[in-house]
């Protein structure tokens, strides 16, 4: 479901709240990101923890019915080509897929092809998204650095605002991390 947007910017010190948000946005737990390792590939192996350990992983949550989430993966493929050189693990859970009646397996298929993301995809479960926060809706985009704590989040709501992240966005927190 799509939402109004909730967005946290962190330093990797402190948590800047920029904007007012809903007491009840949940911030992953630390590490969180370590739910990830396990999850079946869409589009290779599972990840393994290996995979994650200490570096920092940039996760967004995405649904092929989301027409922010297709905008997304243009700046996330930015992002993976820029940062994973440099270490960053780019993955994106994909959630929600039966909201409405509106998913198949076709239309994944379709939005994986036409949007080519150049980084990992993993399918999410409930425990997945309990673990970062109890996410209700997509796109959700959690960046952990090294030592797995939170330090950019985005989490859409319901209204008039912004519907994604871009790399301008994200820059900044990405810049922090190298």
């Amino acid at each position: 479901m799509l939402s109004r947007r909730r967005f946290l910017v962190a330093s990797t010190a402190m948590l800047a709240m920029p904007t007012a948000v809903h007491a009840e946005v949940r911030l992953p737990a630390r590490n969180a990101v370590r739910a990830l390792a396990g999850l079946p590939g869409i589009d290779g192996p599972a990840l393994a923890e290996a995979d994650i350990e200490d570096r920092p992983v940039l996760v967004t949550f995405w649904a092929s019915w989301c027409p922010p989430c297709r905008n997304e993966f243009a700046h996330f493929n930015r992002i993976h080509d820029l940062y994973a050189g440099k270490g960053l693990l780019v993955v994106g859970v994909n959630v929600h897929e039966d909201f409405g009646g509106r998913s198949s397996p076709e239309q994944r298929a379709r939005f994986i092809e036409q949007t080519a993301p150049r980084f990992r995809l993993v399918e999410g479960d409930g425990e997945t998204l309990s673990t970062f926060g109890d996410v209700r809706g997509v796109p959700a985009v959690f960046l952990f650095d090294r030592n797995g704590e939170v330090t950019y989040l985005f989490v859409a709501e319901d209204g008039p605002s912004q519907t994604h992240v871009t790399y301008g966005d994200l820059r900044p927190a990405l810049e922090r991390l190298f």
